[in-house]
């Protein structure tokens, strides 16, 4: 589809009170700076999408008077004619001041009211705008009409766009390996996750295997096990013969009783003196536990509470001056004017007049009132947060003094409980006969004996203890080296993960190269960089125009504007459309390059006070 621009024909619309242009095809339109050359490109934009050539929805359109007032009772128009591949379609969108009448010679202002035509027909505002759909998409008619746009676009809606232009090459096209296969099959960026995810995982363990095989280490029991086995026999041997000579003798047997009977006798006794007072001794204990435990509890509550308030007082000067700088900027964004510098054109060097000069100093006062606006809420929050911060410091002292307060009483009560005197045991004439009597048989035969017996199973369960520390050092031991054997297993699969990374950045590297040059292949002069590649060899996704190397934001002003022609170019060519593209200061540009899009640019020239349009042959 070829669309061009046949005429346009605006009234009323802001500083133009009426103007008429007839284009043949690519034009230049001039004029000096300020009389409306880029009011032309806002009306061509306005008829079709209810927007100014910079895209925006909310601008002035209504002709003002030297006062800078609206002039009432004025309809503001803008009319179009397009060649849609020979066919005329004639567009017109204005607003007019709807008044409603409140008596004689009395009115009353009720607003605006849009009106839109079709080849001269009145429609509604929906009609209007499906007919303009039905031709092109609103988004892409911009992208087509204005040289600027794509490179201002969200660089990842621009990068989606650009890929359509290249072919879904498979990983396996530009490399036979198994990994190019499984990138295919799972994703680059899933497989890759799972490979790093891997490698971090494999890296942790491997951290934490030393320090575990180290601990181990320290549970070993060094000892001499060497005759284990047969000291253990050797006890327990004799240990049987100590056994059946004590058993076999009647006479010792008879006394074994008597002196089991005198022992319990004797814990009898003690039991019930200890069940007599345990009433009292018990109720001391339970005191003291609870009084020690409360005492911690207040003690790590003053702790907490000390910390707290040291941080909120070291917090609190620097929330003062917060206050105190936020202040001063307020009084400083108050006092700003706009520096006259900033009023004259980077191109030409002289003074903004006109519409510009407003608009700049007008930016300005909006960018000052919402600095002041924010400013102003920032102190707010600043005051707030002071206020709070100082009722927290006054409720954290008060905690702190009540804190102390209970510390003092408890540790007043665990003096008194530990003061308190138990009843100790006092032996009665009972248990001092058979204490005597107890003395006399440990000195038998017997008891003898049984002391020998009692050393016997002591050196089995010292024995036995050892063997136990043998068999646990023989468990550590598999550990340790169960432990040495993952290391080095997982040392081999980190070094095989690490060769896979590498060999996926170097696949994704390759298929970066691959779209970069199918892409840029339909571009004359401009050339995209769509993939960096990160410290660690990882490839992140960018859109970045460039030319010769140079980025677009750094190009100057004319470069910048055969890189959006170039850009058009081959979008055209990929949407089978056409449009007309409109090219601002167009007289600084000595060299455009060929387009086949009908190209309309907007030339200052000094001293020429009203449009003029010429032809481009």
């Amino acid at each position: 589809m070829i669309i061009k621009l046949k005429n346009i024909t605006l009234k009323n619309f802001k500083s133009i009170e009426h103007i008429s242009l007839d284009f043949n095809g690519s034009s230049i339109l001039y004029g000096d700076n300020g009389i409306g050359k880029t009011t032309i490109f806002d009306g061509f934009m306005y008829a079709l999408f209810n927007c100014d050539s910079k895209n925006r929805s909310e601008f002035a359109i209504k002709t003002l008077n030297l006062k800078g007032e609206e002039i009432p009772d004025l309809d503001h128009e803008a009319d179009i004619t397009l060649d849609i591949d020979g066919k005329i379609l004639n567009l017109t969108a204005g607003i007019s001041d709807k008044w409603q009448n409140n008596g004689k010679n009395s009115r009353k202002y009720k607003g605006n009211e849009h009106y839109y035509k079709i080849n001269g027909v009145n429609v509604s505002q929906s009609k209007y705008r499906s007919r303009i759909s039905e031709i092109i998409r609103e988004d892409i008619f911009k992208m087509l009409t204005n040289t600027d746009y794509f490179c201002s676009m969200n660089w990842q809606e621009a990068r989606k766009l650009l890929m359509e232009l290249c072919n879904n090459t498979p990983f396996t096209a530009l490399s036979d390996t198994a990994l190019a296969a499984e990138a295919d099959k799972y994703g680059y960026d899933p497989l890759h996750k799972s490979i790093t995810d891997k490698i971090t995982a494999i890296r942790n363990t491997l951290d934490t295997l030393p320090i575990k095989r180290e601990e181990l280490k320290k549970s070993i029991e060094y000892d001499d096990f060497s005759a284990l086995d047969a000291d253990l026999k050797e006890a327990k041997e004799k240990l049987e013969s100590l056994k059946e000579t004590i058993l076999g003798r009647k006479e010792y047997n008879t006394k074994e009783l008597r002196y089991e009977f005198i022992g319990k006798r004797m814990y009898e006794i003690r039991e019930s003196f200890n069940i007599k007072y345990q009433a009292q001794h018990k109720d001391k204990l339970n005191k003291i536990h609870k009084s020690e435990i409360k005492i911690a509890s207040l003690e790590s509550d003053k702790t907490v509470y000390a910390e707290r308030l040291s941080a909120s007082k070291e917090h609190l000067p620097e929330v003062k001056n917060n206050i105190e700088n936020t202040a001063k900027l307020i009084i400083e964004l108050e006092k700003s004017v706009l520096d006259e510098s900033k009023l004259i054109c980077p191109l030409c060097g002289r003074h903004l007049t006109g519409e510009k000069r407003v608009e700049k100093i007008a930016e300005f006062n909006r960018n000052k009132e919402s600095s002041i606006k924010k400013a102003q809420s920032s102190l707010l929050k600043l005051k707030d947060e002071k206020k709070e911060l100082e009722n927290y410091i006054e409720g954290i002292n008060s905690h702190i003094l009540r804190t102390e307060r209970e510390l003092k009483e408890y540790n007043k009560r665990l003096e008194e409980y530990k003061a308190i005197k138990i009843k100790e045991f006092e032996p009665d004439l009972e248990y001092l006969l058979l204490e005597g009597e107890l003395e006399k048989l440990k000195h038998s035969e017997k008891e003898k004996l049984r002391e020998e017996y009692d050393k016997w199973c002591e050196r089995i369960n010292i024995l036995n203890i050892k063997k136990f520390k043998f068999e646990q050092n023989q468990r550590i031991l598999k550990r340790i080296n169960k432990n040495i054997s993952e290391e080095k297993k997982l040392k081999k699969e980190l070094k095989d993960e690490e060769k896979r990374l590498k060999d996926i950045h170097r696949l994704m590297s390759l298929k970066a190269e691959y779209i970069e040059k199918e892409i840029n292949s339909h571009f004359s002069i401009v050339k995209f960089k769509l993939f960096k590649k990160l410290i660690n060899g990882n490839i992140e996704d960018c859109c970045i125009p460039m030319v010769k190397g140079v980025p677009y934001k750094d190009l100057n002003s004319a470069m910048k504007t055969n890189c959006g022609i170039d850009i058009i170019n081959t979008l055209s060519s990929r949407y089978n459309l056409y449009a007309p593209v409109f090219i601002d200061n167009r007289e600084s540009i000595t060299n455009l390059i060929e387009s086949p899009c009908q190209i309309i640019g907007l030339s200052a020239e000094k001293g020429l006070k009203n449009l003029v349009l010429k032809e481009v042959i």
